[in-house]
């Protein structure tokens, strides 16, 4: 599958191309394998970055009740640059599906984030799911952005239900 999408402006802070901003999209899925790759150019002054840029790469594979998935992406424009990356997995058995993840975010002027989550899925029908989900971060972001060391940090603990109409 392709996916593509232009955005026009006309004449917002002197923008007036038709595709001032772009994305473009390729996903693959078959037996098991899923794999994705996009990019997008957020072009014109209409951005206040002059010009930014965002590439991501995606896999997941699925085996019986294991699933595995992994993404990067960078982001980059004129004055900043960053990486980020994650990895999942998510074991289905009986109505539930256990999750987890951990990912980094890499910046060149402000600092990374490492991550973590631990969830829970529990489908009580067809329709209706109920989940727990706890999440924690660690920050290594420079002083001058407002926040320094254990400051930074955060964790959560969400439950909630998802009911499809």
């Amino acid at each position: 599958t392709v996916a593509a999408a232009i955005q026009a402006k006309e004449g917002k802070h002197g923008d007036t191309g038709l595709a001032d901003a772009y994305s473009i999209a390729a996903m693959y899925s078959n037996t098991g394998l899923y794999l994705s790759a996009a990019y997008e150019d957020l072009n014109g002054p209409g951005n206040n970055i002059e010009h930014a840029s965002k590439g991501r790469v995606g896999a997941g594979y699925t085996m019986n009740a294991f699933t595995a998935n992994a993404i990067y992406e960078n982001r980059d424009s004129k004055n900043w640059n960053q990486d980020h990356w994650q990895l999942q997995g998510a074991y289905s058995f009986g109505n539930n599906v256990a999750k987890a993840l951990y990912g980094q975010s890499d910046s060149n002027d402000q600092g990374n984030l490492n991550s973590w989550a631990i969830g829970l899925d529990h489908k009580l029908s067809k329709r209706t799911t109920a989940y727990a989900l706890y999440v924690d971060s660690e920050h290594n972001i420079n002083s001058e952005m407002g926040c320094s060391g254990s400051s930074c940090d955060g964790n959560g603990f969400s439950v909630g239900m998802i009911h499809n109409f």
